[in-house]
Parts: C-alpha cells; sequence; structure tokens
C-alpha cells in the first residue's frame, strides 16, 4: 500500500483539525487526530505513517505545521488546534516533565500545569500567564496578554543548573562523581535523570530538594496575584481524579468501533471487584 505524502497529509490533518474544531469549539488530541488521520488516509487508498515523511514522532509531524497549534502536556496526550486564535506552547524538547514529589494521598502536590509553565525553559518571543477566568496556563506571542492574566516568569536553564549543583554536593563522594559528569555533559538534563533514575533513593532525595527549591517561589507568585492555594495546589488523590477525567474525555472523543479494538487487561476488572 502506498503512503500519503506530506503535502497530502498535512491537508488532510488540517482539515481533521479544522472539522473538530468547527463542531465542538476546542482542540483535539493527538491520539483521536492520528486515529482519523489513518482513517482518511485508508479511504483514499494509502497510508500514513510519520516516519516514511522523515518525522521521528507524531508530535513532530503536527508541530511541523505552522496553520496548527499544539499544546504539549508532559505525561500525557497533546492537544491540536488551528493556529488562528490558539495559545502556543513551544516549550523546548529538554524540559522537565512535573515531578512525583509527594508519595502520600494526604501530601500537596503542584498543578501539574503550572508546574510546567514555571520549569518548561523560557522562549524567546513567548509569554506565559494564568487566566483567572479560565484557570488554563496560555502561551502567548510576547506581545500579547490577555485581561486576566497573571505573568509566569519561568525558571531559566542556569538557575536550575543551580540547583543540581547545589544538591550534588550534598550526597555521597560515591554518587556525587556521577551527577558531577552528567551536569558536565552537553545535555546535561538528560544525563542528570539518567543518572538519578539509576538510583532510585537518589531521585526520592532530589524530587524533595527540588520542591523546597520551587514551592516557595510559586507560593510567593500565586500569594502575590491573589490566586488562592488550592488553584495552584492539589492533594494526590485529586490529581488522579483529574488524569481520570482526561482519560475519560479522551475515550469519549474515539469512534466506538476503534474502542471496540482496544485491549484492556483481565486483571483491571479483577482489582476492581475487590474494591
Amino acid at each position: 500500500m502506498q503512503f500519503l505524502d506530506l503535502s497530502f497529509a498535512l491537508q488532510l490533518t488540517r482539515e481533521i483539525v479544522r472539522d473538530n474544531f468547527a463542531k465542538k469549539g476546542k482542540a483535539i488530541s493527538g491520539a483521536t487526530l492520528k486515529a482519523l488521520l489513518l482513517k482518511k488516509a485508508e479511504g483514499a487508498g494509502k497510508s500514513f505513517q510519520e516516519r516514511v515523511l522523515g518525522f521521528r514522532s507524531f508530535l513532530d509531524f503536527v508541530s511541523s505545521d505552522k496553520e496548527l497549534t499544539v499544546e504539549r502536556r508532559d505525561g500525557s496526550d497533546f492537544l491540536v488546534q488551528p493556529s488562528t486564535g490558539a495559545t502556543v506552547d513551544t516549550s523546548s524538547t529538554d524540559t522537565l516533565s512535573p515531578q512525583s514529589l509527594p508519595q502520600q494521598d494526604s501530601q500537596p502536590r503542584i498543578r501539574e500545569d503550572i508546574w510546567f509553565a514555571f520549569m518548561s525553559f523560557p522562549r524567546q518571543g513567548i509569554r506565559r500567564e494564568y487566566n483567572r477566568e479560565t484557570g488554563r496556563v496560555l502561551y502567548l506571542p510576547e506581545n500579547t496578554a490577555t485581561a486576566n492574566g497573571v505573568l509566569i516568569i519561568p525558571f531559566t536553564k542556569e538557575q536550575q543548573i543551580e540547583w543540581r549543583k547545589e544538591f550534588t554536593k550534598t550526597v555521597d563522594a560515591g554518587l556525587r562523581e556521577s551527577l558531577e559528569q552528567a551536569l558536565g555533559a552537553h545535555n546535561a538534563f538528560r544525563e542528570f535523570s539518567i543518572s538519578l533514575k539509576l538510583q532510585p533513593d537518589l531521585m526520592k532525595k532530589w524530587n524533595v530538594f527540588l520542591l523546597s527549591k520551587v514551592e516557595p517561589i510559586i507560593s510567593a507568585w500565586a500569594e502575590q496575584n491573589s490566586i488562592p492555594t488550592e488553584t495552584w495546589r492539589q492533594r494526590k488523590s485529586e490529581w488522579r481524579d483529574n488524569q481520570r477525567r482526561a482519560l475519560y474525555r479522551l475515550l469519549d472523543e474515539v469512534p466506538i468501533e476503534d474502542l471496540l479494538e482496544t485491549r484492556v487487561p483481565l486483571r483491571w476488572f479483577l482489582s476492581e471487584g475487590k474494591k
């Protein structure tokens, strides 16, 4: 079977995104977009594969089109909508994921999108703000500001490197060497993360250390702008509920015939019955 060429693939992708936005007034998830694109390609007697077109991922393929706006959500699916009047998240692919800092349901954690807005690296020409009216974090052109927006100034790479250096000085000499080597590498953030993942206990200590640096600053930002604590902090149980709701919204957009092809482990039902 022949594959879609780049021009036709982008054309079909735009049609799907625009049709979805016209009907529902909201962005479409990346997973749903790809499923619909594969269907359209099949209807044209062809197939689609982003790697055939030279892209490493479907996200890279969609992000290449200036007529589409991509909102990246670390740890979950991304959203796509037409560029006109849209907000843009142009965060570097080298940015940090929200940390799984608290381990107990009774402990609070920083809301994922707010964490990401502060922790993902600054990009020239992009303004970040928390919109009081919608409760969303927006990524806008630098010369744009909404009436209800509160400016978010993200932490710089240099500041985040300094935090890592400070933490490295607190660990045992044997582990310190590997972290120092990671911080001296070209891709220091990635190498530092890999080194931590090899030492789960050390990763936990780093998460606690990082939270001690980030939370007071976000707290001060919220207090200064009269943003309620419950807006930017969530208990872990609330965070899990939000994840479930996001998943349900995603599933609600998937055609029933595609859902019927989804494989669900039997142990999910067995464990559910024990509750």
